[in-house]
């Protein structure tokens, strides 16, 4: 799969982040619920198995996917990587910089 190919799954994956992000948020202030509570659990476990399934798509061996979401907080926060130690470090803050890391990553 190409990088654009891979964009609209990512862009798809980050709204699905930030719709859970909103959720959560509205959650906590309404009723004050944890974030470990069972019915969170569920959600987030829910959209862990989603991003593995894109990582197994686009043979993310390298586990760019969860990277992106825990290091950069789905690129609000870029980071560098380098798909190879060959390649020098680049700015990742798009999902479009994602899909080119995940595809370059690949041996």
């Amino acid at each position: 799969m190409t990088p654009e190919e891979m964009i609209p799954f990512l862009d798809r994956w980050k709204k699905d982040h930030q719709d859970i992000d909103k959720v959560v948020t509205a959650l906590g202030e309404i009723v004050g619920i944890e974030p470990t509570s069972p019915l969170l659990t569920t959600l987030f476990k829910s959209f862990d198995s989603h991003t593995a399934a894109l990582s197994a798509m686009f043979r993310d061996q390298y586990e760019w996917l969860q990277w992106y979401e825990v290091d950069t907080d789905m690129g609000k926060h870029p980071q560098k990587a380098s798909p190879k130690q060959d390649v020098p470090l680049r700015t990742i803050a798009t999902t479009r910089d994602l899909a080119v890391l995940i595809y370059e990553s690949r041996a």
